[in-house]
C-alpha cells in the first residue's frame, strides 16, 4: 500500500500516456479473457465434450507460443504504438465477428471453422499486445519511476 501511495506522489498515476496503454491493457486482456471463457463453456454445452473445449483452449495458447518472440521482434524493429494499435483493432474486430458468427443450426460446418479461425486470429494479436504493452509503457515512464511501473503494470 505505502507503493502505491509513494506512486501517486511521483507521478506515476498521473502519466497520462502510462494511463492510456494500462487502460487499454487491461480492458483488452478482459474482453479477450470474458470471450475465451464463454467460448469454453458455450462448445462445451453444444458438444459436451472435453476435448472440444480443450481444444479451444489451446487456440488461446499455440499463437502465443508460435508467435510470442516473432511479435516481441518485430515490436523491436518497428513502431511500437502502430504495432499495439493495429493488434489491438485485430483483437476488436474478431471479437467482434465471433459476436456475428451464425449457428451450426443455421450455417452447419462452416460456424465452427470460422470460430477456430477467428480464435486463432485473435490468439496471434494478443502475442502482439503482449509484446508490445509493456514496451510502450516503458518508454513512456522516466527511467527512475520503471521499477514501480513494474509493479504496477506487471
Amino acid at each position: 500500500m505505502a507503493e502505491v501511495q509513494e506512486a501517486v506522489q511521483v507521478g506515476l498515476l498521473r502519466n497520462r500516456a502510462f494511463l492510456a496503454v494500462w487502460a487499454a491493457q487491461i480492458l483488452s486482456q478482459t474482453a479477450a479473457n470474458a470471450v475465451t471463457s464463454a467460448l469454453i463453456i458455450l462448445v462445451a454445452e453444444i458438444t459436451h465434450s472435453n476435448t472440444s473445449s480443450s481444444f479451444l483452449i489451446l487456440l488461446a495458447i499455440i499463437p502465443a507460443v508460435l508467435f510470442g518472440i516473432g511479435a516481441g521482434v518485430l515490436v523491436d524493429r518497428t513502431d511500437r504504438r502502430f504495432v499495439l494499435v493495429v493488434t489491438l483493432i485485430l483483437m476488436g474486430l474478431t471479437t467482434g465477428l465471433m459476436g456475428l458468427l451464425p449457428t451450426y443450426a443455421s450455417a452447419g460446418i462452416s460456424s465452427p471453422i470460422l470460430l477456430v479461425a477467428l480464435r486463432f486470429v485473435q490468439g496471434v494479436a494478443s502475442a502482439g499486445v503482449q509484446a508490445a504493452g509493456p514496451a510502450i509503457i516503458a518508454d513512456a515512464v522516466p527511467p527512475e519511476r520503471r521499477a514501480m511501473k513494474r509493479a504496477v503494470s506487471g
